[in-house]
C-alpha cells in the first residue's frame, strides 16, 4: 500500500463522494516529501490527488510532482513536461521539461494566509505517456492571489504506482493530501 500514507476506515469504497473513492492521505509537518507509493493500480481509470493548504517550510517555494515505478523509485532519465498559467490580471504561461519531476505549482508563500489548494487528476495507465492536469489556488510572499492551470506529461511507456510531492528546497511546513480514484462510466 501507500508508504507515508493512510487510507480510509472502513471497507474500501464507504467513504466515497460522487463517484471518488478515497485511497490514501498524508499530512505534512515539516516533512521533506509525501510519498504515495503502490497508491495507483489497475482497479481505478482515473486519480484525482486533493491539495489542502500547502505551506512551504521556506518563503516563495514551488511544489513539484515525482512520478513512481514499482521500484519503488523516482522515474528518471524520461522527458516530463509541464504547461502553466498564472490567472490574475491576465494571463502568464510558462512550460518546461525535466528528466525526473514536473512543476505543479510555482512561488508559495509561507506567511499567515500563504498557502496552496488545488487538485490534478492523473492518467497512470496511459499506453505510451501517464498525464495530468488541474487547477490550484494560492497566495504568494507578496500577497497576490492567483489560479494556476497545471498539465503534464511523463513521455514513457513504463507504468507509474506512485507519487512523490516535494517542494523546490526545503520541506512542506504543514497541508495535506488526499488521494482518490474512480472509475469513468462506460
Amino acid at each position: 500500500g501507500p508508504t507515508g500514507a493512510t487510507g480510509p476506515a472502513g471497507a474500501a469504497g464507504s467513504d466515497a463522494t460522487a463517484g471518488l473513492v478515497p485511497l490514501a492521505t498524508a499530512s505534512a509537518s515539516d516533512s521533506s516529501e509525501l510519498l504515495f507509493d503502490g497508491v495507483f493500480t489497475d482497479t481505478y481509470d482515473v486519480y484525482e490527488i486533493h491539495f489542502v493548504d500547502i505551506t512551504p517550510a521556506s518563503d516563495a517555494k514551488a511544489l513539484y510532482i515525482y512520478p513512481r515505478t514499482g521500484a519503488p523509485a523516482d522515474e528518471t532519465g524520461t522527458q516530463l513536461e509541464y504547461h502553466r498559467n498564472d490567472l490574475m490580471n491576465g494571463t502568464y504561461t510558462s512550460s518546461g521539461a525535466n528528466n525526473n519531476s514536473s512543476l505543479l505549482c510555482p512561488n508559495i508563500g509561507n506567511n499567515t494566509d500563504e498557502n496552496a489548494s488545488g487538485y490534478i487528476k492523473i492518467y497512470p495507465r496511459g499506453t505510451s505517456y501517464t498525464s495530468w492536469f488541474g487547477n490550484f489556488y494560492r497566495r504568494n510572499n507578496s500577497g497576490y492571489r492567483y489560479r494556476n492551470a497545471v498539465a503534464g506529461v511523463l513521455q514513457t511507456a513504463s507504468v507509474i504506482d506512485g507519487v512523490r510531492f516535494a517542494m523546490q528546497s526545503g520541506n512542506l511546513a504543514s497541508g495535506k493530501i488526499h488521494v482518490y480514484g474512480y472509475n469513468i462510466p462506460t
